[in-house]
């Protein structure tokens, strides 16, 4: 990216990012803290961070099963608390330092899980016009990206229910499209280990994103012919998929 797409690029982040933490802000009005407080799928995928960097104890989460000896089993997988946590330290290292009581469940970690829900949204967003872009006309992709944000559930899960894995996961499709398209121009080892890092983040916030691998095998496949070449190819490059695993 050249140095002007790049400033262009962070301004129209912040704005975003501004603006949905304001209507977030309007829909929580009791407080940001509900986003990882809240006996709900979102408590589930967080808790691992507060326990696991703060309480030191992963066996004791509260969203979780009870065990026979007394111990707990968090059932939610943890592809959600990895993209959190970036955002969980710095809500850690704000709160540490201004003093204030860090049980990991305070208002100012609720905020950021908002931030971050916001700034995958955003990238993801921003992925996808590009990628759009290559194949339409800038002003089609713009369009057809708002309206998968509004126009879909994303604008929910992104400021009110930021806690949920909805934009984590579409964020995590994004990029293995996006790595998928270029894989196929140059099979790179980025490329490669890129493949394999979304889809194993994608895998840890939901089980069944693993079918995002039949995407991969037959991406741009439209008759049968393309089918058996495509199979040829993979056999042909075993060892691709042994490294993104």
């Amino acid at each position: 990216m050249r140095r002007s797409s790049i400033i262009i690029f962070l301004l129209f982040g912040i704005l975003f990012v501004s603006v949905n933490v304001k209507i977030s802000q309007y829909y929580h009005i009791k407080g940001f803290y509900v986003t990882v407080k809240s006996s709900s799928d979102s408590e589930g995928y967080y808790q691992y961070l507060p326990y696991l960097f703060i309480k030191n104890d992963v066996l004791r989460q509260p969203c979780a099963a009870l065990l026979d000896n007394g111990l707990r089993l968090n059932k939610f997988t943890c592809g959600v608390a990895i993209l959190e946590a970036p955002f969980f330290f710095i809500a850690y290292f704000i709160s540490s330092i201004s003093g204030n009581h860090v049980n990991g469940f305070e208002e100012i970690y609720g905020l950021f899980i908002v931030i971050a829900a916001c700034v995958y949204m955003y990238i993801a967003l921003y992925v996808l016009y590009v990628m759009l872009s290559k194949k339409t006309s800038w002003v089609i992709a713009l369009i057809s990206v708002i309206a998968i944000y509004l126009g879909t559930n994303l604008f929910y899960y992104t400021v009110v229910e930021s806690g949920m894995s909805h934009a984590y996961s579409f964020f995590c499709f994004v990029m293995f499209v996006y790595f998928t398209d270029k894989y196929y121009i140059q099979k790179s080892l980025k490329n490669t280990l890129a493949l394999g890092l979304f889809l194993g983040i994608a895998t840890l916030i939901r089980p069944t994103n693993i079918l995002l691998t039949i995407l991969f095998l037959f991406y741009e496949t439209y008759t049968i012919e393309d089918v058996k070449k495509r199979i040829v190819f993979h056999f042909k490059h075993y060892y691709n998929f042994t490294l993104a695993f």
